[in-house]
């Protein structure tokens, strides 16, 4: 073979190759990759959490959701009937990467740990980027905290509400209710 056909081979190859690397990064980069599901995040909460934070609970009422890029599974508690509203939701999310080319890290996701509303977003040091919450409290008797944490590719959230508590007691829990998932993970 001659040294000019070696090189047009070579030069050939080198092509080819370079051209599958790009395309490889553009379909990679843009492609939505499904995440496992998270699990049912009622069975990582012992029952004593939903005995402590929500008294005469009903049964625990779980959905599982699924959206692009996202799965989820949640968790909702509320007090009898006629109480005055004491409820527990918990949100269990896992990411993978979606078109829009946001991996699947949960931090990485604009708005997973604060929300862009009228209010204070407070850190609190738990997750792998820290947690964050917000209040609310309309009632003068009762009180309902957002909290957002990440972990890896896990989210979870938490709302709870309870009336005749403290703001920073119902800040604790909710804390209380993010670590016991991450320690059942």
């Amino acid at each position: 073979m001659s040294a000019r056909r070696v090189t047009w081979l070579t030069v050939s190859a080198v092509c080819v190759l370079i051209a599958a690397s790009i395309g490889f990064q553009q379909g990679y980069g843009s492609a939505t990759v499904e995440p496992s599901a998270p699990p049912s995040v009622c069975g990582l909460l012992r029952p004593a959490v939903f005995d402590i934070l929500v008294p005469r609970h009903g049964p625990p009422q779980a959905e599982q959701e699924a959206e692009p890029s996202w799965s989820g599974t949640s968790c909702l508690v509320e007090g009898p009937p006629g109480t005055a509203g004491t409820s527990l939701f918990v949100a269990l999310t896992r990411y993978g990467r979606n078109d829009e080319g946001e991996g699947p890290r949960c931090a990485d996701r604009p708005g997973a740990l604060t929300l862009p509303v009228n209010r204070t977003n407070h850190p609190v040091p738990i997750g792998d980027v820290g947690t964050y919450y917000f209040e609310r409290g309309d009632q003068p008797d009762s009180h309902v905290v957002h909290l957002s944490s990440c972990l890896g590719t896990y989210g979870v959230y938490v709302r709870y509400e309870a009336g005749g508590v403290t703001a920073p007691a119902i800040v604790a829990a909710a804390t209380t209710v993010a670590r016991e998932v991450w320690a059942s993970l």
